[in-house]
């Protein structure tokens, strides 16, 4: 386990977090998220003349913003115990260092195009290569294939993981091309999800859980049979590295869905996990896409071209 000084360590090898001489020769490094988020938790004063629109100061002052509560809930209360004795401070103080991934289906209704793709190899294949038309670049930049599970279809999942940073509903880029890949693709919505393991706790301390078994990646029908127990109580994510991430729509529900999964899958192993919306988890349906920066398909190019090969499918036969 990482120590508090190792996760709060700048690139440069300084401690940050703690008030410090000014260097008058040298050009002083500007604060990240966890040192914005330390002095703020800890009811230091901000650094002076900081401002959102510096893209170098805008991880401190996220940071700040994320430990205000933190300070207000634990004042009287030293640090190092508040710590340790909530999981979830230490998960929000690494949750920078944990890429979200964005969750892409290449079918969708009420068009149906590729519907039950999965299993079946030229419409994997069709599917990867509408994802691929459609996609915004920072999509598909590490891109692996997993199963999608909503509505009892059964569906190749295209999870991109994306640049590390703070707080997710923050960061606009991201957003504008989430959205901008599902409005390509006609998506009846979009999702981006970041789960930050608990180190210690129970699922009770947990927002979301993430499911394995052993070391190996779970099976698209390991996937499908946990939504299949879950059904509409749940969203799962099947993770780029082979877990399942767990999100009950009711908070409360966690350990109890949770508990039913390893009944019925007793060798299903689970952690509890920081998952916070807006901070950690992000879903947008497809009326909010323009509003989030989204240009229709039929208005740009990459949208165009999947609209060409929409038809392109619908001659094929894999498109109503």
């Amino acid at each position: 386990m990482a120590t508090l000084a190792e996760l709060l360590r700048l690139e440069g090898g300084a401690f940050v977090g703690y008030p410090q001489m000014p260097n008058k020769t040298m050009p002083q490094p500007q604060g990240g998220y966890a040192e914005g988020f330390l002095s703020s938790a800890t009811g230091f004063s901000p650094q002076p003349n900081m401002s959102v629109l510096d893209p170098n100061q805008a991880a401190y002052l996220e940071g700040r913003q994320a430990g205000e509560p933190v300070n207000i809930a634990a004042m009287a209360v030293p640090l190092g115990i508040g710590i340790a004795r909530n999981p979830k401070l230490v998960a929000r103080l690494e949750s920078p260092f944990y890429s979200p991934q964005a969750s892409t289906e290449a079918a969708q209704t009420p068009t149906k195009t590729l519907l039950n793709a999965s299993g079946n190899p030229v419409a994997e294949a069709l599917s990867r290569q509408r994802f691929e038309i459609a996609a915004s670049p920072s999509l598909l930049k590490n891109v692996k294939q997993r199963q999608g599970v909503w509505e009892a279809e059964t569906n190749p999942m295209f999870l991109s993981t994306l640049t590390k940073g703070g707080r997710l509903d923050k960061r606009k880029d991201l957003i504008k091309d989430v959205v901008q890949t599902a409005e390509n693709l006609e998506q009846a919505g979009a999702g981006v999800v970041r789960a930050i393991p608990l180190r210690f706790g129970g699922l009770d301390k947990g927002d979301a859980a993430i499911f394995s078994v052993g070391k190996k990646p779970l099976t698209n029908d390991q996937v499908s049979e946990m939504s299949k127990i879950v059904g509409d109580r749940a969203a799962i994510q099947h993770r780029a590295d082979g877990t399942a991430v767990l999100i009950p729509f009711d908070p409360s529900q966690l350990k109890s869905l949770a508990t039913e999964i390893q009944t019925a899958l007793p060798t299903f192993k689970a952690k509890p996990a920081l998952s916070q919306e807006g901070f950690d988890r992000l879903y947008y349906p497809r009326s909010d896409y323009v509003k989030e920066g989204a240009v229709a398909r039929e208005a740009n190019i990459k949208g165009q071209l999947t609209q060409a090969f929409d038809e392109l499918l619908k001659k094929k036969g894999y498109r109503e």
